[in-house]
């Protein structure tokens, strides 16, 4: 096959394999994707978005779910839980226009590390692509709720801009129990178990250090903990 004798004569980069794949994908020639991606992954050449790439392109060429549900587990095997490759993936994906598995790739990597403000970076653009109101929900909503980082003001105004229009649609088109529901949602991504603010006057200098159930500490030392403190 001519995609073994490419892959056992050269080393050919993740950069150049994706813009190929991509450039085949537009040209609707699933046929030959199929060929080369389990060519690429049989030489050593395997990154986690082959494998979904693989799929979509199974499930464009109409090959048996069998077949590509096969090829789906096998990405999970071989990206072994890690969430970056995960990203990668729904990066991926989404350049190929399968925001919907896309989507699906983020929301388990927020679901395992909700703290990664990466995975909610990725999230937010991916759902702004999609068009899917939903999607563009969830991730404000998850914004507000876990992405605490020093930009984290910036993100948080952006997520309550977005949702606030989302929350205007819905009431413009007469959907008051979706609305409602939105509200609420966005009611409880905001709450906080609880709030300690200090104030002072003049010279006085006051620092909050603040010791969690579980030993941890919150300090301007460390800002974030495991527990979900934020400073």
């Amino acid at each position: 096959m001519a995609w073994n004798d490419v892959f056992r004569s050269s080393q050919v980069s993740g950069t150049v394999l994706a813009t190929a794949f991509l450039k085949l994908h537009e040209a609707k020639d699933s046929e030959t994707c199929i060929e080369g991606l389990p060519a690429a992954i049989r030489n050593d050449h395997g990154q986690p978005w082959m494998y979904d790439v693989l799929a979509l392109q199974m499930s464009l060429a109409k090959r048996p779910e069998k077949e590509i549900n096969r090829v789906l587990l096998s990405r999970v095997d071989f990206t072994d839980g890690n969430e970056a490759q995960m990203l990668v993936t729904a990066s991926m994906l989404s350049q190929f226009g399968d925001y919907n598995q896309a989507l699906s790739i983020c929301r388990e990597a927020t679901k395992r590390n909700p703290r990664q403000i990466a995975a909610w970076t990725m999230a937010r653009s991916i759902a702004d692509r999609s068009g899917n109101p939903d999607a563009v929900a969830w991730s404000r909503l998850g914004t507000l709720k876990h992405a605490w980082d020093f930009t984290f003001e910036e993100d948080h105004a952006e997520a309550r801009t977005v949702l606030n229009e989302l929350l205007a649609g819905l009431l413009e088109s007469g959907d008051k129990d979706g609305a409602a529901r939105l509200e609420k949602d966005i009611y409880d991504a905001v709450q906080r178990d609880l709030t300690i603010q200090i104030s002072w006057a003049g010279n006085a200098d006051l620092d909050l250090v603040v010791e969690e159930p579980r030993g941890q500490t919150c300090s301007y030392k460390s800002s974030i903990t495991a527990n979900g403190g934020i400073l």
